[in-house]
């Protein structure tokens, strides 16, 4: 309510980015009230916790930092990008465009075999969570070199699509390695959603591709919007069958529970996971299990990567040791639950109030802007709207990602070289 106020009293057409984030996580608390009012709730994991107005309290101020924070967003005030060496991003986005081809040349070919194979998905996607399944689908030298890439195509792809973006936005041009990237984007997507059963990752593109067009909104001309919006209902209608039949064959036949239970569970069991679960449960902060993988990894110490399912799991018996409840608690626990899970109450809302200020400033300083300062608001923002499950920037995946865009902050920072955007800067194409 008070993220709506904000935007309805501050220029309501620039803070489409906090109303979609609002509409979404509005959803999202609806579904879980559904959820809490289902008859079979008590059934699930969240239903044997107890909810509290301390775990709520701490819920609504996290994710009111997370989503305020780019209340100052509006690239369409960008009038200069700094550090823009054409050079540099265009060497960037190639060398991305290869290792995913290479990848998905692979490992594709093998993820519908698998998928159109299966007699039943929902083992399938059970296999995921087995420690002895894992390292027998990982093993030997092919098994070794598809795990490697694994990390490097679950949260790389969005970054593809923030070097495009800006080209396409700023420039006015989209070439034939763009147009390559974005296909080898949804193939990507794709891959992971056959071969890892996954309905997230269907939710997630789409979010991605949300982001995108309310952060370049302004950049496009009318005719080219109606013409996404048209292409965006006509992938979303296809989507949808898929999304229903990985729900079908992982859920049952049953289709009351399936359309009534299980969906409104996936939207809404975050919140619940966190204020019944999470809070009351993890009396000691993990310190960095998600949040800092690679250095913990580095470190020999214990560390999660739910996305490639490495390391030292949530789904192994490390966390079963510590803590009632394990999986899907610790994966579905909303972008307030990734803040708690690593850092505690107290540090967990801190933490959150320092990536508003960070946001803030960015926001701030907008009209002279680095450019991987974009590509931060861009994955940041997509990420913060997949908090009404949990955020996809985690792990390894999303450490090597935050390693990527400091190594190339670096390389660019030794740039002079700035792009120069025009006032008048729709797309006409």
């Amino acid at each position: 309510m008070c993220c709506f106020f904000y935007i309805v009293l501050n220029d309501i057409k620039k803070r489409i980015y906090l109303l979609c984030c609002l509409f979404f996580y509005a959803l999202s608390s609806i579904a879980s009230l559904a959820y809490f009012e289902n008859p079979l709730y008590s059934l699930f994991p969240a239903g044997e916790g107890v909810v509290t107005i301390q775990a709520a309290l701490v819920l609504w101020f996290i994710d009111g930092c997370c989503i305020l924070a780019f209340s100052r967003i509006d690239f369409d005030k960008i009038k200069q990008v700094l550090h823009y060496d054409r050079n540099v991003l265009y060497t960037v986005e190639k060398l991305i465009i290869v290792i995913l081809a290479v990848y998905l040349i692979l490992a594709l070919p093998l993820s519908i075999r698998d998928f159109v194979n299966s007699g039943d998905l929902s083992e399938m996607r059970n296999s995921q969570y087995d420690a002895t399944q894992i390292a027998a689908k990982y093993s030997g030298i092919l098994g070794f070199i598809f795990y490697k890439f694994q990390l490097y195509v679950y949260t790389t792809p969005l970054l593809l699509l923030s070097i495009i973006s800006v080209r396409y936005a700023f420039q006015k041009r989209i070439t034939t390695w763009d147009k390559f990237g974005i296909v080898l984007y949804v193939l990507a997507k794709m891959n992971i959603v056959l071969g890892n059963v996954s309905r997230a990752t269907i939710m997630f593109a789409t979010f991605d591709l949300i982001v995108l067009f309310v952060l370049y909104k302004d950049f496009f001309a009318e005719k080219v919007k109606k013409k996404i919006i048209l292409v965006s209902i006509s992938l979303a209608i296809g989507v949808s069958f898929i999304f229903a039949a990985i729900s079908i064959s992982r859920f049952g036949d049953d289709k009351s529970l399936v359309e009534n239970v299980n969906t409104i569970r996936y939207a809404g069991e975050a919140n619940l996971n966190f204020m019944s679960l999470l809070y009351p449960d993890l009396k000691t902060p993990l310190l960095g299990y998600e949040d800092f993988a690679l250095f913990r990894s580095i470190m020999g110490l214990d560390y999660t990567s739910t996305g490639s399912r490495e390391g030292t799991t949530v789904y192994n018996s490390d966390i079963k040791k510590k803590y009632k409840y394990y999986n899907p608690t610790y994966i579905f626990h909303g972008a307030a639950g990734l803040f708690l899970f690593n850092f505690g109450a107290v540090g967990g809302m801190f933490i959150a109030f320092l990536f508003y200020l960070y946001m803030q400033r960015i926001g701030k300083r907008q009209a002279k802007i680095p450019v991987v300062s974009i590509f931060v608001v861009i994955i940041c923002a997509a990420n913060i709207l997949k908090g009404i499950c949990y955020m996809e920037i985690t792990g390894l995946e999303g450490n090597y990602l935050i390693l990527y865009l400091i190594l190339l902050s670096l390389f660019l920072s030794l740039s002079n070289k700035n792009l120069v955007v025009e006032s008048n800067h729709q797309i006409k194409k």
